[in-house]
């Protein structure tokens, strides 16, 4: 019978309204289903932001990392000014490089002082020494000649910036591995 409805009479029965009720599980596990669905819903909604905001995140990092590594090639350009006061008229012209090698997986750059010899290059006064007979072109270091060296590609980059003898120099070139980079250039790029 449904609630609210009145049954027929029979003799000698009472004249109340009869009235039936839902049992109060079916309600509460209702109430429960519909709270548990949406708690459900929310949570897969907090977990797929979350997992977006990773991956943009990731994605900026990597971003960043590939930016920063052009940058510490572009900052040696820009380090010549780091050298230390502006040189004095008449005084002795000065020599500050900041050299670097860029290899699949690992960047090197040192500083590099003549006159006297310092830095943080591991050979300074060789490589002040070659770079003085060269006339501070880079080109023209004679390195190593007659070193043999494979046939494996494997680029490495030399980098150079500063001032030799009071003038500005720059200077970048690939080389195909590091035993071409050290038959060309040493002891200079000899990091």
């Amino acid at each position: 019978m449904i609630s609210g409805q009145v049954p027929h009479r029979r003799s000698g029965a009472s004249t109340s309204p009869v009235t039936t009720v839902q049992p109060a599980a079916t309600t509460s596990f209702a109430r429960f289903l519909w709270i548990f669905t949406t708690l459900g819903l929310v949570v897969v909604i907090v977990v797929i932001g979350f997992l977006i905001g990773i991956v943009r995140a990731l994605d900026s990092i990597d971003g960043g990392l590939s930016t920063a590594s052009g940058s510490v090639a572009g900052a040696a350009g820009n380090l010549q000014f780091l050298g230390g006061p502006a040189p004095v008229a008449g005084a002795a012209a000065e020599t500050f490089l900041v050299l670097g090698v860029q290899g699949h997986g690992s960047d090197q750059f040192v500083t590099l002082r003549c006159d006297p010899p310092s830095g943080t290059h591991p050979l300074p006064e060789a490589a002040c020494r070659v770079l003085g007979e060269a006339g501070g072109d880079f080109t023209k270091i004679p390195g190593q000649p007659g070193t043999m060296c494979p046939d494996i590609y494997d680029p490495v980059t030399a980098v150079a910036s500063g001032d030799f003898q009071g003038r500005a120099v720059s200077f970048q070139r690939t080389y195909p591995n590091r035993c071409d980079l050290a038959r060309h250039t040493a002891p200079v790029f000899a990091l």
